[in-house]
Protein backbone atom coordinates (compact mmCIF):
# COMPACT_ATOMS: atom_id res chain seq x y z
CA UNK A 1 0.00 0.00 0.00
CA UNK A 2 2.79 2.15 0.71
CA UNK A 3 4.38 1.22 -2.61
CA UNK A 4 1.13 2.70 -4.24
CA UNK A 5 1.11 5.82 -2.87
CA UNK A 6 5.24 6.30 -3.26
CA UNK A 7 4.54 5.09 -7.10
CA UNK A 8 1.59 7.25 -7.73
CA UNK A 9 3.26 10.56 -6.24
CA UNK A 10 6.15 9.54 -8.58
CA UNK A 11 3.81 9.25 -11.60
CA UNK A 12 2.03 12.40 -10.71
CA UNK A 13 5.43 14.49 -10.68
CA UNK A 14 6.12 13.24 -13.91
CA UNK A 15 3.04 14.19 -15.36
CA UNK A 16 3.64 17.52 -13.87
CA UNK A 17 7.26 17.76 -15.51
CA UNK A 18 5.30 16.62 -19.02
CA UNK A 19 3.04 19.60 -18.43
CA UNK A 20 5.45 22.24 -17.20
CA UNK A 21 8.57 21.29 -19.62
CA UNK A 22 6.96 20.16 -22.71
CA UNK A 23 3.12 20.85 -23.00
CA UNK A 24 3.64 24.56 -21.28
CA UNK A 25 6.85 25.02 -23.09
CA UNK A 26 6.39 28.63 -24.83
CA UNK A 27 8.81 27.45 -27.82
CA UNK A 28 7.09 24.64 -28.46
CA UNK A 29 3.87 25.85 -28.87
CA UNK A 30 5.37 28.14 -31.43
CA UNK A 31 6.60 25.24 -33.59
CA UNK A 32 3.38 22.96 -32.79
CA UNK A 33 0.41 23.46 -34.90
CA UNK A 34 -2.34 23.02 -32.26
CA UNK A 35 -3.76 19.79 -33.82
CA UNK A 36 -0.43 18.45 -33.37
CA UNK A 37 -0.21 19.55 -29.68
CA UNK A 38 -3.66 18.74 -29.63
CA UNK A 39 -2.79 14.72 -30.33
CA UNK A 40 0.15 14.82 -28.43
CA UNK A 41 -0.89 16.13 -24.93
CA UNK A 42 -4.30 14.58 -25.50
CA UNK A 43 -6.16 15.48 -22.38
CA UNK A 44 -3.34 14.94 -20.29
CA UNK A 45 -4.32 17.47 -18.04
CA UNK A 46 -7.73 15.55 -17.29
CA UNK A 47 -5.31 12.52 -16.08
CA UNK A 48 -3.24 15.06 -14.06
CA UNK A 49 -6.15 15.76 -12.07
CA UNK A 50 -7.01 12.82 -11.49
CA UNK A 51 -3.94 11.53 -10.40
CA UNK A 52 -3.60 14.59 -8.04
CA UNK A 53 -7.19 13.82 -6.34
CA UNK A 54 -6.18 10.22 -6.14
CA UNK A 55 -2.75 10.66 -4.90
CA UNK A 56 -4.35 13.67 -2.55
CA UNK A 57 -6.74 11.06 -1.01
CA UNK A 58 -4.26 8.13 -0.42
CA UNK A 59 -1.93 10.38 1.56
CA UNK A 60 -4.98 11.44 3.27
CA UNK A 61 -5.50 7.79 4.58
CA UNK A 62 -1.86 7.85 5.25
CA UNK A 63 -2.23 10.47 7.37
CA UNK A 64 -5.04 8.82 9.14
CA UNK A 65 -2.62 6.55 10.58
CA UNK A 66 0.78 6.02 9.26
CA UNK A 67 0.05 1.65 9.64
CA UNK A 68 -2.29 1.87 6.68
CA UNK A 69 -4.62 -0.89 6.70
CA UNK A 70 -6.62 -0.41 3.67
CA UNK A 71 -6.68 1.72 0.43
CA UNK A 72 -9.11 -0.70 -2.00
CA UNK A 73 -12.14 1.83 -0.93
CA UNK A 74 -10.07 4.40 -2.51
CA UNK A 75 -8.47 2.19 -5.51
CA UNK A 76 -11.74 1.34 -6.60
CA UNK A 77 -13.57 4.24 -6.38
CA UNK A 78 -11.31 6.26 -8.79
CA UNK A 79 -10.97 3.13 -11.22
CA UNK A 80 -15.08 2.88 -11.65
CA UNK A 81 -15.54 6.59 -11.56
CA UNK A 82 -12.26 8.73 -12.36
CA UNK A 83 -9.77 6.47 -14.73
CA UNK A 84 -12.13 6.48 -18.11
CA UNK A 85 -9.91 9.48 -18.57
CA UNK A 86 -7.37 6.95 -19.64
CA UNK A 87 -9.34 5.17 -22.23
CA UNK A 88 -9.21 8.45 -23.55
CA UNK A 89 -5.77 8.94 -23.49
CA UNK A 90 -4.94 5.52 -24.25
CA UNK A 91 -7.19 5.19 -27.54
CA UNK A 92 -4.97 8.52 -28.59
CA UNK A 93 -1.60 6.48 -28.51
CA UNK A 94 -1.43 5.42 -32.51
CA UNK A 95 -2.14 9.29 -33.42
CA UNK A 96 -0.08 10.46 -30.70
CA UNK A 97 2.74 8.62 -31.99
CA UNK A 98 2.34 8.96 -35.51
CA UNK A 99 2.38 12.46 -35.15
CA UNK A 100 5.64 12.47 -32.59
CA UNK A 101 7.54 10.44 -35.25
CA UNK A 102 6.57 13.02 -38.25
CA UNK A 103 7.32 16.01 -35.69
CA UNK A 104 11.22 14.26 -35.43
CA UNK A 105 11.60 13.23 -38.87
CA UNK A 106 13.75 10.59 -40.19
CA UNK A 107 15.76 8.84 -37.21
CA UNK A 108 19.48 8.68 -36.95
CA UNK A 109 19.21 4.97 -38.68
CA UNK A 110 17.51 6.18 -41.50
CA UNK A 111 20.59 8.52 -42.16
CA UNK A 112 23.65 5.62 -40.67
CA UNK A 113 21.50 2.85 -43.33
CA UNK A 114 21.92 5.22 -46.35
CA UNK A 115 25.88 3.99 -47.67
CA UNK A 116 24.73 0.50 -47.48
CA UNK A 117 21.54 1.47 -49.38
CA UNK A 118 23.19 3.30 -51.95
CA UNK A 119 25.79 1.06 -52.93
CA UNK A 120 23.02 -1.73 -53.81
CA UNK A 121 21.30 1.03 -55.53
CA UNK A 122 24.55 1.75 -57.75
CA UNK A 123 24.72 -2.01 -58.82
CA UNK A 124 21.13 -1.87 -59.95
CA UNK A 125 21.24 1.42 -61.79
CA UNK A 126 24.67 0.60 -63.83
CA UNK A 127 22.82 -2.98 -64.78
Amino acid sequence: MFELITSEASYYKSLNLLVSHFMENERLKKILHPSEAHILFSNVLDVMAVSERFLLELERRMEENIVISDVCDIVYHYAADHFSVYITYVSNQTYQERTYKQLLGLPLSSFLILPFQRITRLKLLVQ
